[in-house]
């Protein structure tokens, strides 16, 4: 929704003006081009705060060197984040549900099911 502007008139009262019609904003589409930032990821986790969540994600070499397997404390293997991304809470159920209609779009077009792997249940 676009905000009304308000401008004063000389008697002292206000007077609503709306934007002009080519100002008027209904959606956005974003543009990808080769210049775009391209991250593999195959790892992700989530976060939140009281304004917005944060997704985190990595890739996970299918052989780290051994320098990082050394690192290796407790079971948990700690990588630098390659990317993350800080998202107002406005736009998570949008977010949410873009990806699970997304998902039902290559189940059907690709004809196999999206499911997450090496979770136990």
């Amino acid at each position: 929704m676009v905000a009304r502007r308000k401008r004063g008139k000389p008697n002292g009262t206000v007077e609503a003006v709306a934007p002009p019609a080519s100002a008027v904003l209904s959606r956005f589409s974003l543009e990808v081009s080769p210049a775009t930032p391209v991250y593999y990821v195959n790892y992700a986790e989530v976060s939140f705060n009281s304004t917005e969540f944060g997704l985190a994600a990595s890739r996970i070499p299918p052989k780290p060197p051994r320098s990082v397997i050394e690192t290796i404390k407790d079971g948990v293997l700690t990588l630098p984040a390659d990317v993350q991304l800080i998202i107002p809470v406005s736009i998570v159920p949008g977010l949410i549900k873009a990806l699970e209609t997304t998902a039902e779009q290559y189940e059907k077009h690709v004809g196999v099911p999206v499911k997450e792997v090496g979770v136990k249940e």
